[in-house]
């Protein structure tokens, strides 16, 4: 098992676990600051989990499933599905199910939605 910091930027951190799944599922942990988003992803062949340990997230599938996910909830999200969630306050998060390749697989308009969100926040912050 490995547990390695992947990335580091405004938003917050983002940290991979290997080895533990099988089939190169990674679990990843996020932190993520407030009004910040993440994602913007589609895993066509696993489905994925995903749990609030800290703070509370807006989280979007797809075009017609917007909940809101609180510190010790579950939710999945099934392959095929574009998903990304906003930091309503700041996040302490985990996901598991889908393999590093299909992390970097991602939806043309609901990225765009993602850096729209951080860009804002961004801005705002000036």
């Amino acid at each position: 098992m490995e547990f390695r910091r992947v990335h580091k930027d405004e938003r917050g951190e983002i940290y991979v676990i290997e080895g533990v799944l099988p089939g190169d599922r990674e679990i990843t942990l996020l932190t993520t600051k407030q009004g910040h988003a993440r994602g913007g992803c589609v895993h066509r062949y696993n489905d994925e989990l995903f749990m609030v340990f800290s703070g509370r997230v807006s989280y979007k599938i797809s075009n017609e499933d917007n909940r809101i996910v609180e510190a010790g909830e579950i939710i999945e999200i099934p392959a095929g599905r574009p998903h990304y969630f906003k930091a309503l306050i700041e996040t302490v998060a985990v996901e598991w199910g889908a393999t590093s390749q299909e992390k970097k697989e991602y939806d043309p308009p609901f990225r765009r939605l993602v850096d729209e969100i951080n860009r804002k926040v961004n801005t705002d912050a000036l």
